[in-house]
Order: C-alpha cells, then sequence, then structure tokens
C-alpha cells in the first residue's frame, strides 16, 4: 500500500462468513459454506469446503460465480448433495439438488423441480431425499415462448393476511410443502399440500417417519406466528400428525432420540413476544404431548445444532 494511503476500515475479505457445517458419516471431515463479497457487483457468493476435523487440511469444493448452499452427506458416506441454481434463467427455476461422488468427478443435477427447493434431508439409507418444494408460479414460467411477456406489469393482487415478506416483496398464494425423492431413480412425489408452508423434515432412525414444523393447524396460518412439531408417514398419501399443541410455537430442524422415541425441538415464546423470541430446548414423545423443557429459566436463547441436538433426545 502507497505511504499515506487510507486502509479500509474493513477489508472485503473480512466480510467472509463460514456456516452451516455438517460432519461426514465417518467423522473425518466437515462440510461447510463460506460466503464472500464481490464489491465490484454487490452481490454475495456462497461456495462449499470441507476441512479435516482436526484442521489439517482445507478443500474447496465449488468456485462458481453462482451460490452453492446446504451440504448435506448421505449417511452411507458416498455423496454430499446441495442446493444450487446456476445461471439467470436457472435462478428463476429455483434451487435444484446436486451431488457430489466423493468418488470424484463432477457435480450432477439430479431435480429438476418448477418452483425451486429451498432444504433437503437424506433418508438413514441414503436411497431418498425429504425435499423441501416451492409451489411454481405459473405467472414467472421463464420457458415460456418468446412474445409472451407482458407489455405492461401486471396487477398486484393481495388476498393474504400477510401480504410481505423481507426479500420476497408481496406474497401470492404459493407456499413449500414436502416431496420425496427416489434417487436412484430420479423421481419426485408429493408428501405434503394445502395452503401453508411445511419445512424442516428430519428423518426417524428406521426411515418410515418425517417429522417437520408447519402451521397447519391453524385456520389461516398467516395469522399466527405458533408453528407446531408434526410427523408424516414417509408415503404418498399419508396424513399428517399433529404432536404439539402449546400457546408457544414450535420451530428448529427436529431430532429424532437414537431410539425413534424422542424429539428435540425449539420452544419459542407465544405470539405477542414474537419479536423477542428466547427459544429453548425442549423434547417431545415421538407419540405426541407435552413438551419436555430441560433449562426452563434459560435466561438466553439456546439454538440447537447437529450432535447437541440428538444428545438432548437421547
Amino acid at each position: 500500500m502507497p505511504f499515506g494511503a487510507a486502509a479500509p476500515l474493513l477489508p472485503a475479505r473480512d466480510l467472509d462468513r463460514v456456516a452451516d457445517p455438517q460432519r461426514s458419516p465417518e467423522g473425518e471431515w466437515v462440510a461447510y459454506t463460506v460466503s464472500s463479497s464481490d464489491v465490484e457487483k454487490d452481490k454475495r457468493d456462497s461456495d462449499l469446503w470441507m476441512a479435516r476435523w482436526d484442521g489439517s487440511r482445507e478443500v474447496r469444493l465449488t468456485s462458481s460465480p453462482d451460490s452453492e448452499t446446504t451440504p448435506r452427506w448421505s449417511p452411507d458416506g458416498r455423496y454430499l448433495a446441495f442446493l444450487a441454481a446456476g445461471g439467470e434463467e436457472e435462478k428463476k427455476k429455483g434451487a435444484q439438488v446436486w451431488l457430489l461422488d466423493r468418488a470424484g468427478g463432477e457435480a450432477q443435477q439430479i431435480t429438476a423441480v418448477k418452483g425451486g427447493v429451498s432444504d433437503l434431508a437424506w433418508s438413514p439409507d441414503s436411497t431418498r431425499l425429504a425435499l423441501v418444494v416451492s409451489d411454481f408460479d405459473a405467472d414467472e414460467d421463464p420457458e415460456k415462448k418468446p412474445g409472451w411477456e407482458r407489455k405492461t406489469a401486471p396487477p398486484i393482487v393481495l388476498d393474504r393476511y400477510w401480504f410481505k415478506r423481507d426479500r420476497d416483496g408481496y406474497l401470492k398464494r404459493l407456499y413449500t410443502h414436502l416431496a420425496l425423492f427416489d434417487v436412484a431413480g430420479r423421481k419426485l412425489e408429493p408428501l405434503t399440500s394445502g395452503q401453508v408452508d411445511d419445512e424442516e423434515p428430519a428423518w426417524s432412525p428406521d426411515g418410515k417417519t418425517i417429522a417437520f414444523i408447519s402451521k397447519r393447524a391453524h385456520p389461516d396460518p398467516d395469522r399466527t406466528f405458533n408453528a407446531d412439531l408434526f410427523t408424516i408417514e414417509a408415503r404418498t398419501g399419508a396424513t399428517p400428525r399433529q404432536l404439539t399443541k402449546t400457546a408457544q410455537s414450535e420451530g428448529g430442524t427436529p431430532a429424532w432420540s437414537p431410539d425413534g422415541r424422542r424429539i428435540a425441538v425449539q420452544v419459542l415464546d407465544e405470539d405477542r413476544f414474537y419479536a423477542y423470541d428466547m427459544a429453548k430446548p425442549a423434547v417431545v414423545p415421538a407419540e405426541g404431548g407435552e413438551p419436555f423443557l430441560p433449562a426452563p429459566t434459560l435466561d438466553r436463547a439456546a439454538p440447537m445444532k447437529g450432535a447437541a441436538a440428538s444428545a438432548l433426545a437421547r
């Protein structure tokens, strides 16, 4: 740097963010995301990395100009799945699931879900994925023939109580639901439906049931922040089962106990304290019932991550 030149108060490289660490099944590697800032383009880009558990080696897995997120190891250790949307046209369709084979080779896109995928979870036997998929907006179909574009902007129609959200803007009646995806057969099957968002899927140890978070117990989900814990059999046509019916909201990604008898979640505050939530760890019987709070007087939020959540549910 030339003498007298002012050093930046915060170099762009200092804004890199490491997030979403995921331990490999054998415990030797940790996959994670690194988000960096492009000052010239005024955007952030997220790439996948993995490191040895002892920090002795780091490997960059992706380096595309578009973001890759949500790394998830298959339980058999063969694949690392992640979400990505390459290119402007692909971004319009939403992120899709990609697979990296640990034996080598380029990442392969395995889904083509209209509306896109926002989350994923491997089944215990590594044959299926539980996906969170978004409803398809036909008005934004990038595959329509040239000339279909309107000459004037379409009117904004608002018919929801919760009509706007940060980053997303005005909300249509489009929701997220759970779907099952057969990895070998590349087959997608819907699991849940309705005018409500279903999120945070987690497989039971025996692979027969999926726990998730939803506000589907309420007549108008837009008018409450109170989400509940549900389970559903991992098959098409199954009916969701509500496990919690408290005044507080349940949230976070559920974590099953190894024997499948309990599920760890976070319990949040009542609707009136939504902006000041103090999340507390809780354990719910897999057959339903009142959440048990191991630390009810804890005076700070306690998010659950990975092994900590699993240990809580033992």
